[in-house]
């Protein structure tokens, strides 16, 4: 939303005012109170939605959906907001792709191989998007998916990338 300013009080002064310093007092006060009003509720109207709340708001709203932002940035804390509120959909390809673009996070799931294997292309990409990348596809890849990233162009991620991540399990059912 963006920051409208009042109308001046002044501007509604009759001109026999002018010269009378108690009203220009008066209005001087009164307006800077009224700035204040209106930055409260522009400030009110912008917690209500999560990808411009405050640090307060936030708050809230991880208390409702019960996560703990504890030493995390801002906007990985409002990621993880928004991500707890996603309605439930078929996880495809395209919906995760789409759920990347919009998380504002340069990458792309290219292709899934018959070995079950993704790859995650990434374009310049910071080390925070990189890590909420990897929450992310924790979160809704399959267990018997595994994915590599490969960075593309520039990019300036200063932490350990794992590729190909392995999730394996043996079953025995009725004994053979």
């Amino acid at each position: 939303m963006a920051n409208y300013r009042l109308m001046r009080l002044k501007n509604f002064l009759p001109e026999y005012y002018d010269d009378i310093y108690d009203m220009q007092m008066l209005l001087q006060v009164e307006q800077s109170q009224l700035d204040e009003l209106q930055a409260a509720f522009s400030q009110s109207h912008q917690n209500m939605f999560v990808l411009t709340a405050d640090e307060s708001a936030i708050n809230i709203f991880e208390s409702i959906y019960n996560l703990n932002g504890t030493g995390l940035s801002l906007e990985t804390r409002r990621y993880n907001v928004l991500t707890a509120m996603l309605p439930p959909e078929p996880i495809t390809l395209l919906y995760i792709n789409n759920l990347i673009r919009r998380l504002n996070i340069n990458a792309k799931i290219e292709s899934v191989s018959k070995n079950y294997h993704v790859n995650l292309q990434m374009y310049e990409v910071d080390g925070e998007s990189s890590h909420r990348l990897d929450q992310l596809l924790q979160r809704f890849l399959p267990a018997n998916l595994t994915y590599t990233k490969i960075l593309n162009e520039t990019s300036n991620t200063q932490q350990d990338i794992n590729i190909g991540a392995a999730h394996a399990t043996s079953i025995e059912i009725g004994g053979k």
